[in-house]
């Protein structure tokens, strides 16, 4: 206990006004002892702010499922994100903003006085001095700065102004304590805290954001239909098959786009549902007079609460006409299978589609309207880029496809909560 009291004494002592001093006790375990104590410490804290950031993502004041860490569960391994986190992102931050908190270890600082006033030990003894002057200054500025690089964790254009403080305060908190072991300690001591805190935490986040959440389970004489929420897919995938619809990560929005031939780009969310990833699986039993996308629409607006209204707009479309039939004949499907079309980070894989079921896919995925002028029924195998622009040109040179924007009136569908 008494250890725990000296080293709270000792952080607010130094917090009160930082100097460059390092503690009497430089044992191995007197620097193990105060590193537990402070991470220890910092948990709740840390669980404290998530529930605040939370209930601003409640609020709609700012998207959590569009943070850092989903992005780089989506594009590397779960062990190469927890390496990257835990071990090579903290060593590069702490050598950046904590390991030249001492003024012998600050290389640039004495570089840039050498290079103006050359090599002298006056010059040396004079920068030194303003050094331990402006030191409290110093120590807080590279906490803030190390705060406010973490706002590129949120997506701008969805966080409000004035919540931005509260979003990396953790980051802050987080800072002052590993800058208070780097002085009063060492650089390594300063770095396994930041290692075992986003070891603590990355995990906790990779748990939540590859958790399920059953919605409904349905399973009669006429047809089994299973939903789920999930936090995060590393791939998105639909399936479209004679009599059965298998859903994997994808969006609700997205989901009732696709049930009712309607693009995504000609939705309007009104409510803070649609982003929801859910997992989907319906099989037709005893019953092919079944309306199956009208069935589960209809089972998800009511577990959802939400209902659809209709409506006009003037935008610009992109028609999808076949130049060159050649080219496309090349990607011609002849399997009897069904169609699928697989989405990751990599590009998009459509397999057994034709150009029309194609172009409402793309409208999906990019949202904006895609239509066609030809193409007929013929299936397609095809892979394509996730990018606008050089989806132009790999239609055009691969498969003989031209995309050409165009203005028309299109009905959009707009989801509200339901009454």
């Amino acid at each position: 206990m008494r250890e725990i009291t000296d080293t709270f004494r000792d952080l607010v002592q130094f917090l009160k006004s930082p100097e460059q001093q390092q503690d009497i006790i430089q044992t191995p375990a007197r620097k193990v002892r105060r590193l537990l104590i402070l991470l220890l410490a910092e948990i709740p804290v840390m669980f404290a702010l998530s529930a605040l950031i939370n209930l601003f993502s409640n609020l709609g004041w700012v998207q959590i499922e569009k943070h850092q860490v989903q992005t780089l569960v989506e594009l590397f391994p779960i062990p190469v994100v927890l390496m990257l986190a835990v071990l090579l992102i903290p060593f590069i931050e702490e050598l950046i903003f904590r390991f030249p908190l001492k003024y012998k270890r600050n290389y640039p600082l004495r570089a840039v006085a050498m290079a103006v006033n050359g090599q002298n030990s006056r010059t040396e003894g004079k920068v030194r001095r303003w050094w331990l002057r402006k030191y409290p200054v110093i120590f807080y500025l590279s906490a803030g700065i190390f705060a406010v690089i973490h706002f590129v964790n949120y997506d701008s254009e969805t966080t409000l102004v004035f919540i931005l403080p509260f979003l990396v305060l953790p980051q802050f908190i987080l800072g002052l304590l590993m800058g208070y072991l780097r002085v009063r300690y060492n650089f390594f001591t300063g770095f396994l805290m930041h290692a075992l805190h986003n070891a603590l935490f990355m995990t906790i986040a990779i748990l939540s954001l590859t958790s399920s959440e059953p919605v409904l389970s349905i399973e009669n004489e006429q047809y089994r239909l299973h939903i789920e929420k999930v936090s995060h897919s590393r791939e998105s995938m639909m399936y479209n098959g004679t009599d059965s619809i298998h859903i994997q990560g994808v969006s609700l929005k997205s989901t009732l786009s696709v049930l009712t031939g309607q693009p995504e780009f000609q939705m309007v969310d009104k409510t803070q549902t649609g982003n929801q990833k859910i997992n989907l699986r319906y099989q037709s039993v005893n019953s092919s007079s079944l309306n199956s996308d009208s069935l589960i629409t209809g089972h998800l607006l009511k577990e959802f609460s939400l209902r659809l209204e209709h409506t006009n707009k003037t935008t610009q479309v992109y028609i999808l006409q076949v130049v060159d039939e050649k080219k496309l004949s090349a990607a011609y499907s002849n399997s009897t299978e069904d169609s699928s079309v697989t989405s990751s980070a990599e590009g998009i894989t459509i397999k057994g589609m034709t150009l029309e079921d194609t172009a409402k896919y793309l409208s999906e995925e990019f949202k904006i309207p895609f239509e066609t002028q030809s193409g007929g029924n013929q299936k397609l195998n095809i892979s394509l880029t996730r990018d606008l622009e050089s989806l132009n040109k790999k239609l055009l040179v691969e498969y003989g496809i031209s995309m050409n924007e165009a203005t028309k009136t299109v009905e959009y569908l707009i989801m509200k909560p339901a009454e």
